[in-house]
Parts: structure tokens; sequence; C-alpha cells
């Protein structure tokens, strides 16, 4: 409490959180979770065939079976049996980079579920990346496992 008066409650907690009323930031790197019209029905409506093609799109690496690792745009490890998984740490998701063009497989890119893609400065959005801390520079890596970039 302010002394003299009541406490001030920010105007954000009264007013529910909306696209309008996000700041420039918030709504450039807001996920798929802010945006009311994506479902994970749309998100996820890929064929399996189309799922795999953006899956063999992503990078593949010596140390891992391409059939089962990947590593996204932003060197992220993902995991093939979890795509659509948002729980999962080496959970993806496809996201179309194109600005306005049709979900065909040249536009398509797969990427780990915190990370994405800005169509707007055509870049990617990374959020989590491989954990390499404490490897020497040519250590192989044992594990798998992604931290908050």
């Amino acid at each position: 409490m302010v002394a003299g008066g009541p406490a001030r409650v920010p105007a954000r907690a009264v007013r529910p959180l909306t696209w309008v009323n996000r700041t420039r930031d918030e709504r450039r790197y807001a996920s798929f979770d802010a945006y009311p019209f994506f479902t994970m029905e749309a998100i996820m409506a890929f064929s399996d065939e189309t799922i795999q093609q953006v899956w063999q799109k992503a990078r593949g690496l010596n140390d891992f079976p391409a059939a089962i690792w990947r590593k996204d745009e932003c060197g992220a490890w993902i995991r093939r049996d979890d795509y659509g998984k948002k729980q999962s740490e080496f959970g993806w998701k496809i996201e179309n980079i194109s600005l306005g063009g049709p979900d065909e497989i040249e536009n398509l890119r797969a990427f780990q579920h915190a990370n994405g893609y800005d169509r707007a400065n055509r870049r990617a959005r990374c959020r989590v990346t491989a954990d390499q801390t404490g490897m020497q520079v040519m250590e192989r890596i044992r594990e798998p496992r992604n931290r908050e970039a």
C-alpha cells in the first residue's frame, strides 16, 4: 500500500491481455499461444509425408542418428517423435517462413517449440539452443540437451 491512499493497480492487471494492448516487443516475440485464432490443430494440420519432408530439411549431425535427432535453425535439439509435444524439451513444430506464401515444402521449417521465425525481419527467433556448456572444443556430444538462449 502506498502511504496516504489505496494501492495502485497497474492498468494491465485490469485489462485482459490482447494483441492491441501488448507492447511492440511483446507483439514481436509473442508465441502461437498468444494468438486466439491459432489452434494446435491448425498448426499441426500437416500430412505425415509433409512432416517427414520438413524433418529431413532440419540439420542432421554425425553424432546421433538423423532419423531420431536433428537441430533446428537456431541449433536447438529436436526429436522426431516429439512433433507437436510442447511439454517436451525436444518438442518441435513446423512454421511457414514465407511472407504470406503457401504451405509448400520450400516454405516450411522445423523449429523447437520455443523458437520460431520472424517473417517481418526474415530471420529465426531463437529462445532455445543446444547446451554445450562445459564441453571441450573437439569433445563429442554424449546426450542432447537444450538451454535458453
